[in-house]
């Protein structure tokens, strides 16, 4: 459970709302604007500001129009100022640390971003307003990080200070992880959809992490190509929500008093904590995880039971709705949840028939016979509708098993989703091969048929047929099937022909035509050897190959030869 003191949220509230207000409300000692037109780009050069080097008390603006935006503070480190702040954009601030006592304020244009790579310290705060600021150092102020506009970003573990006083993000804001960071225990209060309904919490790179973040409202978190992962969801109020855009992964552990709908629009949710509101999957989301919800609501997309690389039990206490999509699972082992992916259900199980795919992921070789419980119902009623292409009692093949299917499990009493290992996929091949003529004649041609057979009772995945040159004659052609591919023979590499082709059906055969020149010399028989293999387990590889053995005959004495049928033979 994420500890929590009462009322947290509204103490960060009113301290974004004081962080908010006008600069102009805090005494300062003097006010100095960078203008950079000294002669280095250091904060000690007087030429750099309207009136002189900044000192402790100061508030230190950083307008637009001016020179030198990439600036060093080469001041005493920790030099207290009041307050720093940004009306202009395209800054870098770096070098030594300094702390505020008043905040550290982004008032920069809507497309630009300055960045402090300093760390930031004092007993005040951090007001980001409008524009973009990112904070890359290790920081230690003490007051709220209040994120009223624009976006703040941070790349360090301790980019938003001290864990006191924790971080607010006001709808139409936004508070962007990057780079492998993790931000602990720092309250994190989220409302809205973020800039441009890109979420209000959004992690660009690497894996980023908090302990946990509390939801005021609707709250849309976006993940880009990385990983965020929440050690678990608060509510600050009943009406909390969350919903998932960008196409990365959010992962969310734990247990807190979250208690609202979830929704993968675009991403992978990984879903290991417990809601009593719905989990809706749209088109482009993933529903994961080891958690539970209220009901599953399947518009499209995927729900797969499991975290990372592991299987695990997906739960609902109420209805799971497909209305299209997939239902994947892992087959690792024989024991839901430790070995194999599961969805259990308390309620309702519906699947639209023509729209909901099974995807099964075997990562092991189970025994015929063995069973998986893939959905188990533990409503009343039974199963409606059944997974595209798999109604009751039908079969699939999958890792070269044979799985059956049944919505009445187990012994067909039941209202469980059940595969059972039948058999192994069995395609039993046979090879043939004939010749014409039947004596081969030095310097003649020879004709090869190459024949693979199907004797099922399962399709024959890639077959090949394979021949090698016999000794004694040369390469001359060969003719394959429509689909098929084949590769010849050439000096440098394989004397042999091997051709694929595609799926043969049970009781199927394809023929591949082979013609070979005879030595002008050759005085021996003539031996040929053909064998075909597919991607499909052949449990019979006794008749895989075939040989035929050719005569040499007398050489025709008669250089020129002329056939005209009817008339003549010369």
């Amino acid at each position: 459970m994420i500890q929590r003191f009462a009322g947290w949220w509204l103490a960060l509230a009113l301290v974004a709302a004081l962080l908010g207000a006008s600069a102009g409300t805090v005494s300062a000692a003097a006010t100095r604007t960078w203008t950079g037109a000294g002669a280095t780009a250091n904060w000690s050069d007087a030429g750099n500001w309207d009136s002189g080097v900044p000192v402790a008390g100061d508030t230190l603006v950083f307008p637009a129009g001016a020179a030198q935006k990439t600036n060093t503070n080469n001041l005493a480190a920790g030099l207290v100022f009041d307050t720093v702040r940004f009306t202009g954009g395209g800054y870098r601030l770096q070098g030594a640390a300094f702390d505020v006592t008043g905040e550290l304020r982004n008032e920069s244009p809507s497309s630009d971003t300055n960045v402090v790579e300093m760390a930031v310290g004092g007993g005040g705060g951090v007001a980001q307003v409008s524009g973009r600021m990112a904070l890359t150092g290790a920081n230690t102020f003490t007051a709220v990080a209040a994120v009223t506009g624009g976006t703040l970003l941070v790349t360090d573990d301790r980019g938003l200070g001290a864990d006191t006083a924790g971080t607010t993000v006001s709808a139409g804001a936004t508070l962007q992880l990057s780079g492998f960071t993790g931000i602990g225990n720092e309250p994190v209060l989220l409302a809205g959809a973020g800039v441009g309904g890109w979420g209000a919490l959004q992690s660009l790179s690497g894996t980023n992490s908090a302990a946990g973040v509390t939801l005021s409202g609707p709250v849309v978190i976006g993940v880009g190509q990385s990983t965020l992962v929440l050690g678990g969801l608060d509510q600050a109020a009943p009406g909390a929500s969350l919903t998932l855009v960008g196409g990365g992964k959010l992962q969310v552990d734990g247990m807190g008093t979250f208690a609202g709908p979830v929704t993968a629009e675009h991403g992978n949710l990984t879903w290991n904590s417990s809601t009593p509101g719905t989990a809706t999957v749209l088109r482009d989301g993933w529903l994961r995880g080891t958690g539970s919800a209220g009901s599953i609501d399947v518009t499209a997309g995927l729900v797969w039971p499991g975290s990372g690389s592991s299987p695990g039990i997906l739960a609902t206490a109420g209805n799971a709705i497909f209305n299209g999509g997939r239902f994947k699972v892992d087959l690792d082992g024989t024991a839901a949840g430790t070995g194999y992916g599961q969805l259990s259900v308390d309620g309702l199980v519906s699947l639209a028939s023509n729209a909901t795919l099974l995807e099964i992921d075997l990562g092991f070789v189970p025994s015929v016979g063995n069973t998986f419980t893939i959905i188990k119902n533990s409503g009343s009623g039974a199963v409606q509708g059944t997974f595209y292409g798999l109604p009751e009692g039908s079969t699939f093949v999958a890792g070269g098993l044979v799985f059956g299917i049944s919505y009445k499990g187990p012994g067909g009493a039941g209202n469980d989703v059940v595969l059972t290992v039948l058999r192994r996929v069995n395609a039993d091949l046979a090879a043939g091969l004939s010749v014409q003529p039947a004596t081969a004649s030095p310097g003649g041609l020879l004709t090869y048929t190459a024949t693979v057979t199907n004797a099922g009772p399962d399709s024959a995945a890639s077959p090949r047929v394979s021949m090698g040159i016999p000794g004694g004659t040369t390469f001359e052609s060969v003719t394959a099937p429509a689909g098929w591919t084949c590769v010849k023979p050439s000096p440098s590499g394989s004397s042999s022909v091997s051709c694929t082709g595609p799926n043969l059906a049970s009781g199927a055969s394809a023929s591949i035509t082979i013609v070979v020149r005879v030595d002008a010399g050759r005085n021996q028989p003539i031996s040929a050897t053909v064998g075909t293999f597919a991607q499909t387990t052949d449990q019979d590889s006794v008749d895989n190959s075939a040989t035929v053995v050719t005569p040499i005959g007398t050489p025709d004495p008669r250089p020129y030869k002329l056939y005209v049928p009817g008339v003549a033979r010369d």
